[in-house]
């Protein structure tokens, strides 16, 4: 069953909104003022002017793309020490089989 829409005032950028959503109001209260600190940072954008709303969604969208720029090179730095920590241990595996090709099963040399 779909969650009950009800209305929830905001005010951004000294206008006030009426928006009907299924969203708890205390989500959309910090959505608000996010927008309206976006607003704020972009500085000498008239309010009432519809486009500085344009400019906040733009603002936002770019946020969102930096942010996802940043977790993808995150996660690219991690598989690749995942892959380099692998390596080693194969490697590191490698050397210890050749060592035991050279002693017995007590660690011993062989034909010693």
């Amino acid at each position: 069953m779909p969650a009950a829409q009800r209305p929830v005032d905001l005010k951004i950028g000294g206008r006030n909104f009426r928006v009907v959503s299924s969203a708890a109001p205390e989500a959309l209260q910090q959505l608000g003022s996010l927008v309206e600190i976006k607003l704020r940072e972009l500085g000498g954008v008239q309010t009432s002017h519809p486009q500085a709303f344009l400019l906040v969604a733009l603002a936002l969208a770019n946020d969102l793309v930096e942010e996802r720029a940043a977790r993808t090179s995150e996660k690219g730095e991690v598989d690749t020490l995942r892959r380099r920590s692998a390596d080693s241990v194969r490697e590191m595996l490698v050397r210890v089989d050749q060592a035991l090709e050279h002693v017995d099963e007590h660690g011993a040399p062989l034909g010693a």
